[in-house]
């Protein structure tokens, strides 16, 4: 079950003005004065391919993705884990998200961690990793 978090459209009120000034249900949160917590997360998106100046780079929520970035991907049972992102700019080979796995190794700065590649199918969700202010993950 999702936690709910007051609505930032209503400040937990349920109520908003409208342009004429009028009180209203709150449209973002129907009235209720919270919404879900993965509502207010960064949008969630599928990679759009865009011709550039110097070449092609996919994009995310209208953003370009650079070589290294991280981004999250949903996996079933609404998961979503962060990977780093690596293309070749063919646009016939799909982008690659690149997972470490967990194990023995972790804290170790000896021992790199075995990654997992996965190709970024075209159907994919993805979205920008979610930080806290101090560029903390969230959970």
């Amino acid at each position: 079950m999702r936690e709910h978090v007051e609505c930032p459209e209503c400040d937990g009120q349920g109520v908003v003005q409208d342009d004429a000034g009028n009180t209203i249900e709150c449209p973002a949160c129907d009235g209720h004065g919270s919404i879900e917590e993965d509502s207010v997360d960064t949008p969630e998106q599928h990679l759009e391919l865009r011709e550039e100046p110097d070449g092609l780079r996919y994009y995310l929520d209208g953003q370009p993705i650079h070589a290294g970035a991280g981004l999250e991907m949903l996996f079933a049972g609404d998961v979503w884990l962060e990977g780093r992102y690596e293309w070749n700019y063919d646009r016939e080979n799909r982008p690659l998200l690149y997972f470490n796995l967990g194990g023995p190794w972790e804290g170790d700065p000896e021992k790199a961690p075995p990654e997992v590649v996965i190709r970024i199918p075209p159907e994919a969700i993805l979205r920008w990793p979610r930080r806290d202010p101090f560029g903390k993950p969230l959970p």
